[in-house]
């Protein structure tokens, strides 16, 4: 009833008004949103959930937003590990205003088993797959490894998620919602999927908006967003010193060390490798003259028989939005 009553009712109401006012409105269709919390809710809960729109198999099949360097942790760990597993494509747009770890939003999923959350998935699959771990055995470097991935994930959450989106993602706003479909932009206010985060979509595709763009004949409303060529470049300067800060910190860890923690591959070396791999996106790209340490030990990663593969194509993929020095 009570479903019923959250669904239906409502329309009754705004077309009551709508009639009154003599205005048009729109709502969302209750059933989306209550049938979207249902969903997240049995996502979110400890009980194994399916995830319905892929096929049930034994086979790990994990998450692909481009670009993410979640994602790339994932993949490299699968084939180091030596596992055979499938990647189902994901749309960036869900990826925007969740820059640390994101719940839910990175998932994987084997048999029927549906893991959410990406260092929970990266523990699954260390634990859960033959050869050797990711983790060291003994409990104080194992406790080292989670401290580099808190540092990688406070070093994205605190400074690069941000310019990431601002250099990146909204270029790639840009490359989707061009003066053709601008329209397509403006639905996702009244979309339930993206609604509660279209003020973060739309401030990101206003902040490559010129002042004098034909865009602005549809995009009026939004005008305010434009930020300064000045706002930017600061912006941008700021964001780089703080992650210069982070590689100073980082080049003296590495001293005389081949990996971040003992003598072997581990996922802190992963963790903080991948987020590294986005430097070059926001105009920082890590000199074998100023950090040599830093230099050597991502060559070391990148010749790794598991990384090899993945860490090209990743690269690869990041080359039109590089900012040169």
């Amino acid at each position: 009833m009570s479903r019923y009553f959250l669904s239906y009712v409502p329309s009754l109401i705004v077309g009551i008004g709508n009639w009154k006012s003599g205005k048009s409105h729109v709502r969302f269709y209750g059933t989306e949103v209550i049938d979207r919390v249902i969903a997240d809710d049995i996502m979110q809960s400890g009980r194994t959930s399916v995830n319905y729109s892929v096929p049930s198999t034994e086979e790990f099949l994990v998450c692909d937003f481009p670009m993410s360097a979640e994602c790339l942790q994932m993949k490299m760990v699968l084939t180091i590990k030596g596992v055979k597993f499938a990647t189902k494509s994901c749309d960036f747009l869900d990826t925007i205003g969740k820059p640390n770890g994101s719940g839910g939003l990175y998932w994987m999923q084997h048999g029927d088993r549906h893991v959410t959350g990406h260092k929970t998935i990266l523990d699954y699959i260390n634990n859960t797959t033959p050869g050797k771990s990711l983790y060291p055995s003994d409990p104080k470097l194992k406790a080292d490894c989670q401290c580099w991935q808190a540092w990688e994930q406070t070093m994205n959450w605190m400074e690069l998620g941000t310019v990431v989106e601002k250099c990146m993602i909204s270029q790639k706003l840009h490359e989707r919602f061009t003066a053709e479909n601008i329209d397509d932009l403006l639905s996702l206010k009244i979309d339930p999927k993206y609604s509660a985060k279209f003020n973060a979509i739309i401030t990101l595709y206003m902040s490559r908006v010129n002042r004098d763009s034909p865009l602005l004949e549809v995009l009026a409303d939004y005008k305010h967003l434009i930020p300064s060529p000045e706002d930017r470049q600061q912006s941008l300067e700021g964001h780089q010193e703080l992650l210069k800060t982070r590689l100073v910190y980082l080049e003296t860890a590495l001293q005389g060390k081949k990996y971040l923690v003992g003598d072997d591959l581990t996922l802190a070396d992963l963790a903080v490798f991948s987020r590294l791999l986005l430097f070059p996106v926001v105009g920082l790209h890590i000199s074998a003259d100023l950090y040599p340490n830093v230099a050597t030990w991502m060559n070391t990663i990148r010749q790794h028989d598991g990384c090899m593969e993945q860490t090209t194509v990743f690269e690869k993929s990041l080359q039109t939005y590089q900012i040169s020095q």
